[in-house]
């Protein structure tokens, strides 16, 4: 009877079988001037609730990105690359209503509702 392999030979194993290089795998983090970065967190700040909610074609033509973004079918791949972006200056964003919309939220804030 064989004997199992370790934790230590599979994770290897696992290793060599990665790919090393994967330059296209994901969209791109959307690349935003950081006025509008500071415009988005003001407008978060400044409102009741710390959060904004606006129609997703609105917003993409706003932040200047590339139209490809304003599929509501990929609205969660644009809120993804957008909040890798906006994660460092304490935003958090998501699309709602079916992909029609983005919300924009402070971090730590507590959804309305919640």
């Amino acid at each position: 009877m064989s004997r199992p392999k370790s934790v230590d030979s599979l994770a290897q194993e696992l290793l060599e079988l990665s790919e090393k290089e994967l330059t296209d795998a994901r969209r791109p983090n959307i690349q935003l001037d950081d006025e509008k970065v500071k415009a988005i967190r003001k407008a978060c700040e400044n409102s009741s609730d710390h959060q904004f909610t606006i129609e997703l074609g609105k917003a993409v033509e706003w932040l200047g990105i590339s139209p490809s973004y304003a599929d509501p079918k990929r609205a969660f791949y644009t809120s993804s690359s957008l909040g890798r972006r906006l994660a460092e200056a304490g935003i958090r964003v998501g699309a709602v209503g079916h992909g029609r919309y983005l919300r924009f939220r402070l971090v730590g804030q507590r959804r309305s509702g919640d």
